[in-house]
C-alpha cells in the first residue's frame, strides 16, 4: 500500500496559518491516549481535554468548528510504541483511579496495585497485540471515556487494533479506509505531529495563535513515566511482523503524519532561513527558533 503524497509548501503552509485565530487552543486538541498529550496540554498551558474521539465531540462554537475550518491539531504515536506504552500503564497501576478494575482484567489474580505486589500480566506483551477480537464486550465501565477498550471471552482487558483509526473517524465506521481518514485530516486539522517531534510539535501549536506567537514557546519535556522496556527488547522477527500487520492501517496513517510533519518543520524553516546548522535536524532547528520567538505567524510572509 503506497503512502499517499505530502503536499507541497503552498498548500501545508495554507492549512497550517488555517487555524481560527479568534479561538483558543483550549479545545481543539485532540488527545490520543499514551502519545504524549499530557505533555502538550502542560507546555501549552491548556486543561486535560479528555479522550473522547472525533466522532463524540461536542463542539457548539459555531465559529471556530464551522464546516470548512481547520480548528483541531492532534499528536499521534508510532502504534506498537503507543500500545507498549499502555500495556506498561495497566500494568502499573499508577495514576489511573480506576486500576482496580482494570489490573483485575489485565494481571493475574492476587497481582497487581491492590494486593501489593506487582502486576503479572495475564498474556506476554507479544500475545497480547495479536490476540484476536473475536466474541468481545466493550469495557466502558474500565476504560472511563476511552473507547476502544474491549474486554475479550476469556476475560482479559485489551485495546482493539488501528485504534488511531478508530480514535479519528468522523462517522461510526466499522472500518473506515485509510484514504477516507487522511481527507478528513487534511480538511479539518491545521496540525497533525508525532510524538517523536514532540518539542517541535509544542513549538507549532504555540506559534499557531496570534495570542501567544509573540511569546516564546514552552519547554518540553520529554519522559518515560512507565520506565517500560524498549519495544526492541520485547518484539523480535516475526512477533514485530505479526503485530505490524495487526495494526498496518495505523502504522500506514503514523508513517503519513511523520513525513507531513517533518515536511511542514523545513517549510515553515526554509521560509524563515535557507539553512541551519549541519547535522540539526529540521524538527530541533524549529524548536530552537521557537524557544525564541515565532517567525512563522500566520501574519508573517513566507
Amino acid at each position: 500500500m503506497p503512502l499517499p503524497a505530502v503536499p507541497g509548501c503552498g498548500k501545508l503552509l495554507r492549512t497550517y496559518r488555517g487555524a481560527p485565530a479568534s479561538c483558543p487552543l483550549n479545545g481543539r486538541f485532540l488527545h490520543l491516549t499514551k502519545s504524549g498529550g499530557s505533555e502538550v496540554e502542560r507546555a501549552l498551558g491548556i486543561p486535560f481535554q479528555g479522550h473522547a474521539r472525533l466522532s463524540r465531540r461536542d463542539d457548539r462554537d459555531a465559529s471556530c468548528f464551522a464546516e470548512g475550518a481547520l480548528p483541531y491539531f492532534t499528536l499521534l504515536r508510532h502504534p506498537l510504541e503507543r500500545k507498549l506504552s499502555l500495556y506498561s500503564f495497566w500494568r502499573s497501576g499508577r495514576n489511573q483511579f480506576m486500576y482496580k478494575v482494570r489490573q483485575a482484567a489485565f494481571c493475574e489474580r492476587g497481582t497487581g496495585r491492590a494486593y501489593s505486589t506487582p502486576c503479572k500480566p495475564k498474556q506476554s506483551f507479544a500475545a497480547w497485540l495479536n490476540r484476536t477480537e473475536d466474541t468481545v464486550s466493550t469495557a466502558k465501565q474500565l476504560a472511563g471515556d476511552v473507547d476502544g477498550v474491549r474486554v475479550s471471552a476469556d476475560g482479559v482487558l485489551y485495546e482493539q487494533n488501528d485504534y488511531m483509526i478508530f480514535y479519528l473517524q468522523q462517522l461510526l465506521a466499522k472500518a473506515p479506509p485509510l484514504s477516507s481518514v487522511i481527507r478528513l485530516l487534511e480538511s479539518r486539522f491545521f496540525l497533525i505531529g508525532v510524538t517523536e517531534q514532540l518539542p517541535a510539535f509544542v513549538a507549532m501549536a504555540h506559534c499557531s495563535h496570534p495570542a501567544r506567537s509573540t511569546r516564546p514557546s514552552p519547554p518540553v519535556r520529554v519522559t518515560n513515566n512507565s520506565s517500560h522496556a524498549t519495544l526492541e527488547s520485547l518484539l523480535h522477527g516475526a512477533e514485530y511482523d505479526a503485530a505490524a500487520r495487526a495494526n498496518l492501517r495505523d502504522m500506514y496513517l503514523y508513517r503519513w503524519a511523520e513525513a507531513r510533519s517533518e515536511a511542514l518543520t523545513r517549510c515553515l524553516l526554509d521560509g524563515w532561513r535557507t539553512s541551519w546548522p549541519p547535522g540539526v535536524g529540521a524538527g530541533s532547528a524549529i524548536t530552537a527558533a521557537g524557544m525564541d520567538h515565532c517567525p512563522w505567524t500566520a501574519s508573517s510572509t513566507i
